[in-house]
């Protein structure tokens, strides 16, 4: 059984959480921003940004 990565929201320095990565759709750093889209059983597809959780597939339906 493989170990699937571990991505870890860095919101606050004493409270935070955890995703277990499926598949990393895109990465990328600049000296601007660090933008990551990844695969989540529960969640679906998540964008981070700068550490942060913005979106997910599964509460996209609040913005429509």
């Amino acid at each position: 059984m493989s170990q699937k990565e571990i991505w870890y929201e860095t919101l606050h320095p004493n409270f935070g959480q955890y995703f277990a990565v499926e598949n990393i759709l895109y990465h990328d750093k600049t000296q601007h921003q660090d933008l990551i889209i990844f695969e989540n059983t529960e969640l679906g597809r998540i964008m981070a940004l700068d550490g942060v959780v913005q979106t997910t597939e599964r509460d996209e339906f609040i913005y429509h």
